[in-house]
Order: C-alpha cells, then sequence, then structure tokens
C-alpha cells in the first residue's frame, strides 16, 4: 500500500487519538502532501521539528494499529460491502427487497465513516 494512503487510512482511524500538534502537522503531511519545509513555515517550527513530530506521530499510529488493527478492518469491511453489492444487483429479486439490501450494505459503509451510520 502507497505510504500517504496507509498514514491516511491510519489518521482516519486514530487521528483522533494524536495531540493536537501532532494531528496537524501528520495531516498536513498525509491529507496535502505538504514538504516539511512547507510545514515547517506553517507551524513556525524547524524542519527538523517537523520531522520529529511526524516520526513520533507515525510511530504511534502504527501501533495503533498493530494492536487494534481498526485500518485493516475497515478496509475488509468495505470490500466485502462492494462485493454484496455487486452480487445483489445481479440477483433476481423484488424491488424493494435489493434496495432494501443495499440500502443495509450503505449502512454498513457509513458505520465507519461517521457516528450517523449507526
Amino acid at each position: 500500500m502507497d505510504r500517504f494512503v496507509e498514514l491516511g487510512s491510519y489518521m482516519d482511524c486514530y487521528g483522533a487519538l494524536l495531540t493536537e500538534r501532532q494531528a496537524s502537522i501528520m495531516s498536513q503531511y498525509a491529507y496535502e502532501n505538504c514538504s516539511l519545509a512547507e510545514i515547517a513555515e506553517r507551524e513556525s517550527i524547524s524542519r527538523q521539528g517537523v520531522r520529529d513530530i511526524l516520526v513520533r506521530a507515525e510511530q504511534q499510529l502504527r501501533q495503533y494499529e498493530e494492536k487494534l488493527h481498526m485500518s485493516e478492518k475497515l478496509l475488509k469491511t468495505r470490500t466485502a460491502a462492494e462485493e454484496c453489492k455487486r452480487t445483489v444487483t445481479k440477483l433476481e429479486l423484488c424491488g424493494n427487497d435489493r434496495e432494501r439490501v443495499l440500502r443495509s450494505l450503505e449502512r454498513i459503509e457509513r458505520i465507519w465513516e461517521d457516528d450517523d451510520g449507526v
């Protein structure tokens, strides 16, 4: 998996567990693809300071994933939901049954995306 995609996935799952500063710097790096120099300028710290924060934050995110596997479970859930959607669209179900199953699958996907999916 691409490192930035992996970090983004970890941030989605565990970003709230980082300090505010770590989360801000990691977001700029992982989501906005900012360089260390760009982040340093924005945050008014040295490039080395940015690097140190990123290294510590990345280590924490990886430790969370090693213990909890939430990012891995999210990917597996999304993959399984997509497979189910493809299968359901091929089945000869009554229109209402098909729509109910598809809505349920969409709810499963939303559970991982926000708090309103439950």
